[in-house]
């Protein structure tokens, strides 16, 4: 009887850590918080981050009692728990840059603009221990549907963005301050062009490596999830993750059998992508093409003096805060503090004096993780992170011969994401979605 209540708890916990899965990757994208924060005068965009953040918060402390359990169950029994060391050494990092950081409550909670705090490093290592151990893979193809059915809702509500039917500003209407304008005219729940972009980096790779690896030619579902993600990070225009995605296609398109069913389901991502991308292009006043056409100008800038305006001012805030972390041995080791860039965003006189555009802006964020992680956190944290990032792959490594559609399509995404990050700019919406791919992958070799 008490081994029956046993089975009977760890299938009600089961299906909880589902849940949570669910919750973090087809939920919380979609939060959006209906008014500004006024400080001192101004006016701040928390509408898209603040309660993403919070809800993020809540599910990684029940996740926390959920692991708990988990974990004296199995010193109970003699099982085995996992962990990642290089995550867990990660975190402990973060833990200890916090403390000289520059701002440490802002280095706890993180900032307005983003909300990558301690907290939320911390809630990131619990989400991905507790699904690299617990989660039940035969719970897979169904998490991934349910992911993919609220990607299509996210890109129906892009291409209205795109078209100039402004759901979101409709319905905050009455609880914005007058004369607030969104950074770009594509932001969806998610908060702007580039995050956006970072959010269809995961899904467009997710859902057509499925296709490509699956048996079904004519899956209506897939085709048209392929469809509308495909046009929804062509909206985007998110240069960095178009080609993040397509990297990721093409790398997992290699370990594809080549035969007759692949070239026929090739033939027909082509004509989707083709017919797409000309239809947005001649009904969205050419800003696909102007887009792409920015691709080649960008390459020529590259090779000129003004490469420090490559990939809208990327480069100079490379070299900024690559110069900030070797500014000092405290920088060196220990970073600013989690998520206190914004203290040193501004361009200086001396940086006026090179892009003079700049004045007045204030940078959060890197526009790169790995860049982020070193800047803000130390050469060690960056170190570890990339030690993270490698123990993933390797356990991925082990087991991709026999993984199953769902499987390639999550390492398909969370390579997408991977190629994107290190050069565009992510969202607490999209940042915990990685660390449950990751997880998934993990569970390669470790899911018991």
């Amino acid at each position: 009887m008490k081994y029956k209540q046993l089975l009977d708890v760890d299938s009600y916990l089961e299906k909880s850590i589902l849940i949570i899965a669910i919750i973090i990757t087809s939920i919380v994208p979609f939060i959006v918080y209906p008014k500004t924060v006024i400080n001192n005068g101004q006016f701040f965009p928390e509408i898209f981050v603040y309660y993403k953040a919070i809800t993020v918060d809540f599910i990684a402390i029940v996740s926390f009692f959920i692991l708990s359990y988990r974990i004296v169950s199995c010193i109970t029994t003699k099982a085995k728990i996992r962990l990642n060391v290089s995550l867990l050494l990660f975190t402990l990092w973060v833990g200890l840059s916090a403390c000289f950081a520059y701002d440490i409550q802002m280095a706890l909670y993180g900032s307005k603009y983003d909300r990558r705090g301690l907290f939320a490093y911390i809630g990131y290592f619990v989400f991905f221990t507790l699904i690299s151990n617990f989660f039940n893979e035969k719970h897979l193809k169904y998490l991934v549907y349910v992911i993919l059915g609220s990607s299509l809702l996210m890109s129906l509500l892009c291409l209205s963005e795109f078209y100039n039917f402004k759901i979101i500003e409709v319905l905050l209407s009455e609880t914005l301050i007058k004369g607030y304008c969104f950074d770009t005219q594509v932001h969806s729940t998610i908060g702007n062009s580039n995050r956006v972009g970072s959010y269809f980096s995961l899904m467009l790779p997710l859902v057509t490596t499925m296709y490509l690896r699956g048996k079904n030619t004519r899956s209506v579902f897939l085709l048209l999830a392929i469809l509308l993600n495909y046009a929804g990070i062509i909206v985007s225009l998110s240069r960095i993750a178009w080609i993040g995605a397509f990297i990721s296609i093409c790398i997992c398109a290699v370990f594809i059998e080549k035969n007759r069913a692949f070239y026929a389901k090739l033939s027909i991502l082509f004509a989707i992508m083709f017919i797409t991308t000309l239809t947005l292009n001649l009904t969205g006043q050419s800003l696909v093409s102007n887009q792409i056409s920015n691709i080649l100008t960008q390459a020529n800038v590259a090779l000129s003096t003004e490469y420090l305006s490559l990939g809208s001012y990327r480069v100079f805030l490379y070299q900024k805060f690559i110069l900030l972390t070797f500014s000092d041995v405290k920088n060196m080791f220990f970073g600013v503090g989690p998520d206190c860039l914004s203290y040193y965003g501004m361009a200086s006189a001396a940086d006026l004096e090179r892009v003079p555009v700049l004045a007045g802006i204030i940078y959060s964020n890197a526009h790169s993780d790995f860049i982020q992680y070193m800047a803000t956190m130390g050469i060690p944290a960056l170190v570890l992170y990339s030690c993270f990032i490698v123990t993933i792959f390797l356990s991925w490594s082990k087991k991709y011969r026999i993984a199953s559609p769902e499987k390639w399509g999550i390492f398909a995404a969370w390579t997408g994401y991977l190629i994107q990050s290190a050069f565009n700019v992510t969202s607490v919406g999209v940042i915990p979605t990685f660390f449950i791919f990751s997880a998934i992958l993990y569970t390669s070799s470790t899911n018991r």
